[in-house]
């Protein structure tokens, strides 16, 4: 048998000494450092628990408590701030029309930029006497005419109230309700014109142009009418115009069959609700509301 004795190297004495102490104090070196390991760790666990202890002990853990506390949600706030905002109702009005018909007025102001009143149950109270219910709604952030138009009085009018009987909300986000576009409306009072020799009496009326800027045909819209001496409310009106088609333009007018005084102010406002899909003529199969699709 041959021997390869290139890659043999003699040990000394030293190196066999020391392998054979290393033999013998291997295991306490491997207790040693394991003594070592449990007594670091023991050591940052006291010093974690004095370093607890002395926090809590100044009272900066109460005022971080206290801070912690103070930055946790608070539901309540937040669930109280999102609720809808109670309507805003003014005082009601009995205005004089034709002999002893009047029609009952006040304004109701809804502040919520999203909440919908679908459905306002109300109704007026004539000299004590309560008036059929009526209901309506009213559009977010807008103002809207309580009416009852050509109410006969059988005495003369001491007292006129307005009563909220029920609210019903839908919140319906960041939603455009605007989707007219109107020219100045303008206010003509009563005159006389020639038409083939013969002279025609005009009454009081409020004329103006009304664009349906959205991609949507309405069976209807209803608009509400009012003029003003001032300040003063002197008459109100309402017109329900039929069929108003996508971007179609309309001529539109109300008139007063009745003495007004000086006029110095018109408003015109549609009362469209554009949640209702029952008045979308053009509604697609996919039942896409008005705000989901783009508005020209």
């Amino acid at each position: 048998m041959i021997k390869n004795e290139e890659n043999f190297t003699d040990l000394s004495n030293q190196d066999l000494e020391r392998g054979y102490w290393w033999l013998q104090h291997k295991e306490l070196i491997n207790k040693i450092f394991l003594v070592f390991l449990i007594l670091s760790l023991l050591s940052l666990y006291i010093w974690l628990a004095f370093a607890y202890l002395r926090y809590w002990q100044s009272g900066s853990w109460e005022t971080y408590a206290q801070q912690l506390d103070s930055q946790q949600f608070n539901w309540a706030q937040y669930h109280q701030e999102r609720v809808a905002k109670a309507l805003k109702i003014s005082s009601a009005q009995a205005l004089a029309t034709n002999g002893s018909l009047y029609n009952l007025a006040a304004v109701v102001e809804n502040p919520n930029t999203d909440w919908l009143a679908t459905k306002l149950t109300y109704r007026f109270v004539v000299n004590g006497q309560a008036q059929a219910n009526k209901e309506t709604f009213v559009l977010p952030v807008s103002n809207k005419f309580l009416l009852q138009l050509a109410y006969q009085a059988k005495t003369s009018i001491q007292s006129v109230q307005i009563e909220i009987l029920e609210t019903t909300w839908q919140r319906v986000g960041e939603t455009d309700f605007n989707v007219f576009t109107l020219n100045d409306p303008q206010y003509l009072g009563p005159n006389i014109q020639v038409v083939e020799d013969k002279k025609i009496d005009l009454p009081a009326r409020v004329v103006w142009q009304a664009t349906n800027d959205s991609l949507f045909d309405f069976w209807q819209v209803p608009w509400q009418v009012a003029v003003y001496n001032q300040d003063r409310l002197v008459g109100v009106s309402e017109l329900l115009v039929e069929d108003f088609k996508s971007l179609e333009t309309k001529d539109l007018e109300v008139v007063w069959l009745y003495d007004l005084p000086r006029i110095t102010k018109v408003l015109v406002t549609p009362q469209l609700n554009i949640k209702d899909k029952n008045n979308i003529k053009n509604q697609n199969k996919d039942n896409k509301t008005i705000e989901d699709r783009v508005n020209l």
